[in-house]
């Protein structure tokens, strides 16, 4: 499938593995939150993938009968992501100048991430990334999880652009397959799964890194 250029009028960015190299210390906070309470977790990682940090939480507290609230251990979770973040934390290669180029190309640039609005809060706050965005719809925004098409249903109508005219930009399948169920296009960058992981998605295109993203859209 190619991308129709003279459509896109909006930019949405995933933040996660796509503004921001944190995969690892989402690992590690989820992981430190877990000692904390003397969880030990049996479910695999992609027994969450692409539900809200809140879903996952309240699943765990009621499963492994943990003397905590399901907000505790969520706000304990943010609480580390953000400690770890201060020295940790990274952008992902290219993204300021994505982001640069974007803003002066099209109408809106928006954020639809699965994260909280602390942490996405906290991270645009570190990097200095309020500026290039018009809107921001978080975990604390929606209802529904990816891969369910509200969080980018949410994005378009605060926008006010229309799905054909929105081009997201995503790094795992339930991003994509997201983004795809709202009626935007999308391309998968593989900077936290493999081009083939991401193709199984069938986004409007696949890259590599913002460079080559860039390179199509000019």
């Amino acid at each position: 499938m190619d991308i129709q250029l003279e459509s896109i009028a909006a930019i949405i960015f995933d933040m996660d593995g796509v503004l921001i190299n944190s995969d690892r210390l989402h690992e590690q906070s989820h992981a430190m939150v877990m000692r904390k309470y003397g969880i030990d977790l049996k479910e695999p990682r992609e027994h969450f993938r692409g539900r809200t940090v809140m879903d996952m939480m309240t699943e765990i507290q009621k499963n492994y009968h943990v003397d905590a609230t399901p907000k505790e251990l969520y706000d304990c979770r943010n609480f580390c992501f953000l400690e770890l973040a201060k020295e940790q934390l990274e952008l992902m290669e290219g993204v300021v100048d994505f982001l640069e180029f974007a803003r002066a190309r099209y109408t809106k640039i928006g954020l639809t991430t699965s994260s909280a609005s602390v942490l996405q809060e906290g991270v645009f706050a570190q990097f200095g990334l309020a500026a290039f965005f018009d809107e921001m719809v978080t975990a604390d925004h929606i209802n529904n999880g990816k891969p369910h098409p509200e969080p980018y249903l949410k994005t378009l109508e605060k926008l006010g652009i229309k799905s054909r005219n929105a081009l997201v930009i995503e790094d795992s399948k339930t991003g994509i397959q997201s983004a795809l169920a709202a009626g935007c296009q999308v391309a998968g960058i593989a900077t936290s799964h493999s081009a083939a992981e991401l193709s199984e998605a069938r986004p409007t295109i696949v890259v590599q890194n913002f460079q080559e993203l860039k390179r199509i859209l000019e």
